[in-house]
């Protein structure tokens, strides 16, 4: 069986220069990126005492994710330095995350999310690059836009 798949390689994640802007600036040097969760919703349990023989569920809220974000730390990349910017305004910001996938145009998730955390490796050694980690925290909804 056959499956349309994607790469990872030539992905490209995107931060907005100011928290109501749209998402042009690309960040560099990204390595790791965990997946981009849509929907995922958590159950709530609405099981009574009285209940005996079975447990009754129903659908909860949707829960935003948090995105593990690893790569080169590069200070000149003007994406890098707006991630820092936003971890230390503590507003949300827009993102864009593009598949590699689009004749044309490629499929991208968009969304507002806050960065909780930006850190420099600093225990590189004498043959390591300075790496940096990162957490964004998606609020709201992902919109998806089918490529092209």
């Amino acid at each position: 069986m056959a499956y349309d798949t994607t790469q990872a390689a030539g992905a490209k994640l995107y931060i907005s220069a100011t928290p109501t802007g749209s998402a042009t600036t690309e960040i560099l040097g990204i390595t790791v990126l965990d997946p981009v969760e849509i929907g995922m919703r958590t159950p709530i349990d609405i099981t009574t005492l009285r209940d005996t023989a079975e447990q009754w569920d129903v659908s909860g809220m949707t829960k935003s994710a948090t995105l593990r974000l690893e790569g080169f730390a590069s200070p000149g990349d003007a994406g890098q330095a707006l991630m820092k910017t936003a971890r230390a305004a503590g507003t949300s910001y827009n993102f864009s995350y593009e598949l590699n996938d689009g004749v044309t145009t490629p499929t991208k998730y968009q969304f507002a999310g806050f960065i909780t955390k930006y850190a420099v490796d600093t225990q590189s050694g004498k043959d390591a690059v300075a790496m940096f980690r990162s957490e964004l925290k998606i609020t709201g909804a992902v919109t998806e836009v089918a490529s092209t």
